[in-house]
């Protein structure tokens, strides 16, 4: 569940963590996007890796807050899931908790992780040195955030670049021809026809 609560994509309110699992499922979470949809329910990890097994690379956005009581623990179910679902291959963990990523490269560094930067924690700090410190491959940033200082220093330092959120097929094209090597997109379907 991207966000931390239900009320933007389901018919529910309030914060998801106060939910068992059994109680998230009776909601609907995709007349929000197109009436089609309606009756869709939120996909546990592993009905989304099983779904995408084999077809497509899943990016796992690792999210911490204050009630996050043991990071590793959080991290090894994640990671038991993906290693379950025969996805290892196929998964990028990313964060804007890099202390989340430093976890899951003790746990199993052969799964690629990314930083995300993030403008007010990470500004003056290079991809690099960011990526460096948890053993990432990919940096993240938005697209508006991107400097070329970072494309210059990612590619200097061997990582992944990838960008977020690219919606419109023009934004997508230009920065694909700047070299980015991974989009990150609500609109994935006509980039991926388009590029």
């Amino acid at each position: 569940f991207h966000d931390r609560t239900r009320q933007r994509t389901t018919t529910g309110n309030g914060a998801v963590r106060n939910y068992t699992l059994e109680e998230l499922k009776r909601f609907d979470a995709g007349s929000w996007f197109h009436p089609s949809f309606a009756g869709e329910r939120i996909p546990t990890l592993k009905e989304v890796l099983t779904a995408a097994r084999g077809t497509c690379w899943v990016n796992i956005e690792l999210k911490s807050d204050l009630w996050l009581r043991d990071a590793g623990q959080f991290v090894e179910r994640v990671m038991e899931d993906v290693r379950e679902c025969g996805m290892t291959s196929q998964v990028l963990l990313s964060s804007f908790t890099h202390d989340l990523l430093a976890v899951a490269s003790t746990l199993d560094p052969s799964i690629p992780r990314g930083v995300i930067y993030n403008l007010y924690r990470d500004f003056g700090r290079s991809p690099s040195k960011l990526a460096e410190r948890v053993g990432a491959s990919v940096f993240v940033c938005a697209r508006r955030e991107l400097r070329k200082s970072m494309i210059r220093d990612a590619r200097q330092h061997g990582l992944a670049l990838y960008a977020y959120t690219l919606n419109s097929v023009q934004d997508a094209k230009k920065l694909a021809e700047g070299g980015i090597d991974g989009i990150i997109s609500d609109n994935a379907d006509d980039i991926v026809r388009s590029i």
